[in-house]
């Protein structure tokens, strides 16, 4: 066995030159030699003896051609001691490059060519997961392209096609060129903290093209309002849960539509619920919502079961949908509406 083991150590510390020599000559002085003694044999053949060779030292062996005379086939023997060898030899430096090169893609270290991509700059175990599944279950997004970016991850933490790793800090020009950022046409910042975040937005817009949408996600307010003066379009996204992140990636605007409802501090509009008194109705949902609309300029989004925190949501009723007392509805207005500002008994008949 130690024999055995140092003759494969020998070959695979062959060269590519020398393999490829070798069996260059193994073939030219073989093919002579069968000329020789078998002149004329189709197997000496020029156009025949290449198919020979190569079914010999692949030990494929179909038998259609073989040497008949004794010179012959001590050649032949000759192509299968030597050419067994040196092909398996190559055979085995082409496996181990391929294996080279899947290790080092798998770790992040070999440079992309991808275009029309996702880039999700940052990873965070369990919320990058969450990411990219709400990216797969949208049919807007569920067939692009995935390119992960990070500098913590060890290698690929997703074993699925359509997600490439590179490896590297985010701000790199190496990392932004691997990860094609130039050709992506969604990128997503979530960096280390916002700080981290800042650089690579800045890093990012210097090489993103003209169609790409940006969205950086930001704990405070200052360094995203810095992110958007030096690039104007990109989509800062502060405190909100992964669906709100992806949508805001899908759909640019949407965070900052949901962070001005959910702020008091707007004067636009914010998103209040109203408990419904007992003894209205019933009435139709599209009654109740262009009654709302017409007298108090409010939108009414969503009805509750019941007044109860965990009551059930229609979200974006039907226009038929029957509303009564008991119930509560969420609504958008500049102000929260007061029980003095309702007349019930008027909102339920539509005024024309």
């Amino acid at each position: 066995m130690r024999l055995i083991d140092r003759v494969l150590f020998i070959f695979s510390r062959v060269s590519w030159l020398v393999l490829i020599v070798g069996l260059g000559g193994l073939f030219c002085i073989s093919w002579m030699l069968m000329h020789y003694f078998e002149p004329v044999s189709p197997i000496s053949q020029p156009a025949t003896y290449w198919w020979y060779f190569l079914v010999t030292i692949a030990t494929v062996g179909y038998g259609d051609l073989s040497p008949a005379t004794l010179g012959g086939r001590i050649v032949g023997a000759g192509v299968i001691f030597f050419g067994i060898g040196l092909f398996a030899a190559l055979l085995t430096k082409v496996a181990e490059r391929l294996i080279e090169f899947s290790q080092r893609r798998r770790k992040g270290m070999v440079g992309l060519n991808v275009s029309g991509h996702i880039v999700l700059m940052g990873y965070r175990p369990g919320k990058t997961e969450e990411v990219v599944r709400e990216l797969r279950a949208d049919p807007k997004t569920c067939d692009r392209h995935i390119v992960l970016c990070s500098a913590t991850a060890p290698e690929n933490p997703f074993a699925v096609d359509h997600i490439d790793f590179v490896k590297g800090e985010l701000t790199s020009n190496t990392v932004l060129e691997n990860a094609c950022v130039g050709r992506a046409v969604m990128v997503l910042i979530h960096g280390s903290d916002d700080h981290h975040t800042l650089a690579t937005g800045i890093a990012v817009s210097s090489v993103a093209g003209e169609t790409a949408h940006i969205v950086a996600y930001f704990r405070t307010r200052g360094n995203g309002e810095l992110l958007t003066k030096v690039n104007r379009h990109v989509d800062v996204v502060r405190s909100l849960t992964v669906p709100m992140l992806v949508l805001s990636l899908q759909d640019p605007g949407s965070s900052t539509v949901f962070q001005r409802l959910a702020s008091d501090l707007d004067a636009d509009a914010s998103q209040y619920r109203l408990n419904i008194p007992d003894g209205v109705g019933p009435v139709s949902f599209l009654d109740l919502f262009m009654a709302f609309k017409r007298r108090h300029n409010a939108t009414v989004t969503a009805l509750a079961s019941d007044w109860s925190t965990h009551a059930d949501l229609d979200i974006n009723p039907r226009c038929d949908a029957k509303v009564r007392g008991g119930m509560s509805l969420f609504y958008i207005a500049d102000h929260r509406l007061v029980d003095a500002e309702i007349d019930w008994e008027k909102l339920t008949v539509l005024v024309c």
